[in-house]
This record gives structure tokens, sequence and C-alpha cells, in this order.
């Protein structure tokens, strides 16, 4: 058990939700809150979700097989230690 990424994304036109995935267990490795969030002194596992960046796309897709269509969809990232 460890630490996971959790995408979720809403229909930009309904608002609906429209799905989520879990990436592979990360194990205790945090190399991807480094390279996305970069949080400073706070602990964000377990703790709140955050928009997707354009310029995490790049990374963030690298872990998740549904394919990040931003014009289509609103997405949110999590970081769950499970």
């Amino acid at each position: 058990m460890g630490l996971k990424l959790r995408i979720y994304w809403f229909n930009k036109k309904t608002k609906d939700f429209s799905g989520e995935e879990y990436s592979k267990d990360l194990g205790d490795d945090d190399f991807l809150i480094e390279e996305t969030i970069s949080p400073k002194n706070e602990n964000i596992i377990n703790n709140g979700e955050f928009e997707l960046k354009k310029e995490w796309i790049n990374t963030i897709q690298k872990h998740v097989t549904h394919k990040i269509e931003p014009d289509k969809y609103t997405y949110f990232i999590a970081f769950d230690y499970q």
C-alpha cells in the first residue's frame, strides 16, 4: 500500500461527473507531487483536491490510461495514501 494519484473529470458543457481513475501504487515516492503541485511545507496527501493545470498534463498523463482532454473536461487531481 502506498501513494496513488486520483484523477477525476467533469464534462465542461453539462458540468456532469464523467469519470475517475487511480494510478498504480507509487509506493512511498512523492516525486509526482513535487513535479506538479510542489507544496511548500504542507502535507497534501489525503488532504484536498487540485484543479489540473495545463503544464501538469504531460506528467500526469504518464500515470493514467484515460486520455486527458482539457477542451472537453475539467479535471481535478488528489494524492491518496491507501
